[in-house]
């Protein structure tokens, strides 16, 4: 159903009104109805959600300032072994593309004290942040 054209609106517009008339709901409560939404809204075809974020160098970084390129944005942590093998080949990537057709975007969960040490060892060619709300957002 939710593949159709127009199920994810439908489904969306079903979830809003529970949280709007069922706001003590168990599923309201505990936040599993806006994970629920977000997974919704973030579908192909769709635009991403947008995030606002300072990146580990100090710089801003808004998603809406790269209207008009293909954006890879790499969720991942320090922590995170499967993340780090994938290194190599969004290295690779970046080298073979122009940052004014794609940009990658390493967006963070993690510490900061961990994430910095990680890049000063390991630094990449693109831009990171530590942003587990933009990660949440997701």
């Amino acid at each position: 159903y939710l593949r159709e054209a127009n199920g994810a609106d439908k489904g969306i517009a079903v979830l809003e009104k529970l949280k709007a008339e069922y706001p003590e709901s168990y599923y309201v409560k505990e936040g599993a109805v806006d994970k629920q939404l977000t997974g919704m809204r973030t579908i192909a075809g769709k635009p991403a959600p947008g995030f606002a974020v300072q990146t580990l160098a100090g710089d801003s970084l808004h998603l809406a300032d790269l209207a008009g390129k293909y954006v890879y944005i790499d969720f991942w942590g320090s922590w995170c072994r499967p993340c780090l093998d994938e290194f190599p080949n969004l290295i690779a990537l970046s080298e073979a593309f122009p940052t004014d057709q794609l940009q990658i975007v390493g967006l963070a969960q993690d510490r900061e004290p961990n994430l910095r040490k990680y890049l000063e060892k390991n630094p990449l060619p693109y831009p990171n942040a530590l942003a587990p709300q933009a990660v949440e957002a997701y």
